[in-house]
């Protein structure tokens, strides 16, 4: 499922969302219908979930990000890959969100 972020009417970043099949079959559905990944999930039993991994590298601007975003092709972009589990530690969703870097500051904290 592929979606877009916009602020203050600026297309900031787009997601490109993989979930696991058959366990979350028409999951894209619920999410249009609902507007919520969280809910979506818990509709399909998913109570609690937590990240498990995030990845963050760059990347070159691909035509079709460059199309949905307004910005240059090949321009250098923020790649951050996550990974969602469920409460036994089965992938949910892996996501990978291109983000313009003059648009975002990434903070790691270390709790």
């Amino acid at each position: 499922m592929d979606t877009i972020t916009i602020v203050d009417g600026l297309a900031i970043a787009v997601a490109s969302s993989y979930f696991p099949l058959p366990r979350f079959e028409r999951i894209e559905q619920i999410i249009v219908e609902t507007g919520s990944f969280t809910e979506a999930w818990r509709r399909f039993g998913v109570t609690t979930y937590k990240r498990h991994e995030t990845r963050i590298s760059a990347i070159a601007l691909s035509k079709a990000d460059s199309a949905s975003l307004g910005l240059p092709h090949r321009q250098p972009m923020i790649l951050v890959t996550n990974v969602n589990v469920d409460a036994a530690g089965v992938p949910i969703v892996l996501s990978r969100v291109r983000v313009a870097p003059q648009h975002m500051e990434l903070a790691v904290n270390f709790d």
